[in-house]
């Protein structure tokens, strides 16, 4: 289980992976997609299996994960 700050890290990054991936060519293989993936959950020490049970049992804890969010967010300006 990650830990809230663990969640507001895996997730800034996830999205910061997301939005990269969409700038890249809609015919990139999807190996290279899921490698994006494995380099940054490995850059958190952790696996994919490991954050979606976390955002599984996160998404159950609503007010928990509302503040993960809230943290994501100020986090994502800040880097702008």
């Amino acid at each position: 289980m990650l830990s809230q700050d663990e969640m507001v890290a895996v997730l800034l990054d996830v999205h910061i992976v997301e939005a990269t991936l969409k700038t890249l060519e809609s015919n990139s293989k999807r190996i290279e997609k899921q490698e994006y993936y494995n380099k940054m959950f490995a850059k958190h020490g952790t696996t994919k299996e490991q954050f979606d049970h976390s955002l599984e049992w996160y998404s159950h804890h609503p007010n928990r994960l509302v503040a993960i969010y809230d943290e994501v967010k100020i986090q994502a300006e800040q880097l702008q």
